[in-house]
């Protein structure tokens, strides 16, 4: 993902207590707002994350050759970690073996 990706578009509609008018804001979340949040996330967190982007990858959403490289960065920090060698043999067996 690069940063200037347009990942998401977040709405927020509620109503104001002081006037009681319904507001709505809304944000793009750009791939340069997440780029950072993943070095500071947990070996769970992100290992959650790469088995949802693997999934999604299974449906042709994605890129399984970058799910399987990340995968295998987590298990080989922590080779103890049998979901995280799990993972990274999956996405890397779905990706062809090309990480």
């Amino acid at each position: 993902m690069n940063a200037k990706q347009h990942v998401a578009t977040v709405r927020l509609r509620y109503r104001s207590v002081t006037d009681g008018k319904p507001h709505t804001l809304t944000r793009v979340v750009r791939g340069s707002d997440l780029a950072h949040d993943w070095a500071r996330a947990t070996r769970r967190h992100r290992l959650a994350s790469l088995g949802a982007v693997w999934s999604e990858s299974l449906k042709g959403a994605g890129a399984p050759v970058d799910v399987a490289k990340r995968a295998e960065e987590l298990a080989t920090q922590e080779p103890e970690d049998a979901r995280a060698r799990e993972l990274a043999n999956a996405a890397s067996a779905t990706a062809g073996g090309r990480n």
